[in-house]
């Protein structure tokens, strides 16, 4: 009874080490009831989380699709056979354009070869003098004028029938296009109505489910607060204490409270100054820190912080424009940077990149030449190398275009790439220099105009950070005193507890960031 006695006290001693304020049992209810609360917030979660989708399932919708798969693939059968009809139609058309055009080149070579004729004939005329010769070549005359007339009329015929084949031609060339770009549509169409169709998901009402989301997400908030407050309550030294003397009542392995003696040792010597001992280098700290801190208080009250740049309006405005142009200055960085890059060609490496295709480029029109040669010393008897020389050589000057393209492609990228680092230097870099300037004026305007003012403004942000900085000393005095008030360490307390219990801490006190805490603490003091 009495080692359990001298535990409770041990504790009750860790605690008030610790400051820690409020009632362990009050605290353990609080836990006890918010834990109930979560656990109704879980059963709610569940039962949103399992309603059916049958609930939110829009069978309407789905019908819909069904319908428009069936349409859809009765329209693209439709679509294919026009589309093959036309391409047979357009097959036959350029047949009789070829036709056309050879018949109505003998045609021309034919009327030709008669002009030229009926002018040979006709100069004859002029030079004959006997009459049965003149007649003569009257007739031939006469004869070859029926047949350029005949020519004539059976060129303007064909050339007729040959500009109608060709604008049929054109019309159907359209209707094609016509035709594939809405079966295209209607595959997209059919692909995603499939899509739908295969997953459930699609037909799901949005709106239910988004609401059903959202009230999840509301009761999700709500539990998390209730789980960071049982967080706090089970960090909380009186609850630690609680639960530690609810181990030993219970005559239970006291091993088992080591996870809460280990939390509550840690709250122990987390605190300033508590790993120091008590003797008189503590308290000529305490002398030190109270000597700061009223000098400091007596130093308050001598400011009156009637300062000119005091927040307000023109302040906030001042700030404002203070951090457009740090934003101004880093844009201009990244945008000198960007520039940069491109002058230098250190992004896409232009230079080498066309370096290496006009090798390439050259190294073709050499392969080109041998293939060429090669072609013109092969025997025509040869016929299989013949043609696979003539294959091989169109696939080189295919390759030659190829690489010629892209040559040119790289060099138009490359320009576009030195016409936006000129639009950079010249525009954007310039706009956002005005726009640094024209904020630095307007600084200037209202510094200038705040410094006309003859009342005095009162400094708050100043007096708050000298609050801040007197509740600071404030404060090292209040722990320094906090610690005077035990004899013991916060260590030496756990070791009895440690050996009570039996039970080992594996993570003993830290106290390396206390310390660095406290000597800065102390070298603000000394200055």
């Amino acid at each position: 009874m009495n080692d359990r006695i001298k535990i409770y006290e041990d504790l009750n001693l860790l605690v008030k080490m610790t400051r820690a304020k409020g009632d362990g049992l009050a605290l353990k209810f609080e836990r006890e009831e918010l834990q109930e609360k979560i656990e109704e917030y879980n059963t709610e979660i569940d039962e949103l989380n399992m309603t059916l989708d049958a609930e939110m399932y829009d069978a309407n919708a789905e019908m819909a699709d069904r319908n428009m798969e069936i349409i859809t693939k009765k329209n693209i059968k439709t679509i294919e056979v026009e589309i093959k009809n036309k391409k047979n139609r357009l097959e036959e058309l350029k047949e009789e354009e070829t036709k056309l055009n050879k018949s109505l080149e003998t045609i021309r070579k034919n009327k030709k070869s008669h002009d030229d004729y009926l002018k040979s004939i006709k100069e004859r005329t002029m030079d004959v003098k006997e009459t049965d010769i003149k007649e003569r070549y009257k007739t031939l005359i006469n004869e070859t004028e029926d047949k350029i007339n005949a020519l004539t009329i059976d060129l303007e015929t064909k050339s007729s029938r040959y500009e109608e084949v060709q604008n049929e031609m054109e019309s159907i060339s359209n209707e094609l296009r016509t035709l594939e770009e809405k079966q295209r549509q209607k595959e997209v169409l059919l692909e995603e109505t499939i899509f739908n169709l295969a997953n459930k998901d699609s037909y799901i009402d949005q709106t239910k489910k988004e609401k059903k989301e959202q009230k999840i997400g509301e009761i999700e908030k709500k539990k998390a607060r209730l789980e960071k407050r049982i967080s706090e309550i089970e960090e909380d030294p009186k609850y630690l204490e609680l639960k530690i003397k609810e181990i030993v009542a219970s005559s239970k392995n006291n091993a088992t409270a080591k996870d809460y003696l280990t939390k509550l040792a840690k709250k122990a010597s987390s605190q300033p100054y508590m790993d120091a001992p008590v003797n008189n280098a503590l308290e000529e700290e305490l002398l030190k820190a109270t000597q700061a801190r009223d000098t400091f208080a007596n130093e308050i009250e001598q400011k009156n912080y009637n300062l000119m740049d005091a927040s307000n309006p023109d302040q906030i405005r001042i700030s404002y424009l203070q951090d457009r142009i740090n934003n101004w200055n880093n844009d201009l960085i990244t945008i000198q940077d960007r520039i940069a890059l491109i002058d230098t060609d250190s992004a896409y490496n232009y230079q080498q990149k066309q370096r290496d295709v006009n090798e390439m480029i050259e190294q073709i029109k050499e392969d080109i030449k041998e293939f060429e040669i090669a072609f013109e010393e092969e025997p025509e008897s040869n016929i299989t190398a013949k043609a696979s020389l003539k294959v091989a050589l169109e696939e080189k000057r295919q390759d030659l275009e190829v690489a010629e393209e892209i040559a040119a492609q790289f060099r138009k990228e490359e320009a576009e790439e030195i016409n936006a680092a000129n639009h950079m230097t010249r525009v954007e870099i310039d706009e956002l220099v005005h726009k640094i300037n024209m904020a630095n004026e307007e600084i200037n305007k209202i510094k200038s105009r705040i410094l006309t003012k003859k009342s005095g403004l009162i400094d708050i942000s100043a007096k708050n950070k000298d609050k801040a900085k007197l509740k600071e000393l404030a404060e090292v005095v209040i722990n320094i005193k906090h610690r005077r008030q035990f004899i013991e360490q916060p260590n030496d307390v756990i070791k009895r507890l440690e050996k009570a219990l039996n039970t080992t801490l594996e993570e003993k006190k830290e106290n390396t960031k206390n310390e660095k805490n406290k000597e800065e603490l102390l070298e603000t003091l000394e200055n």
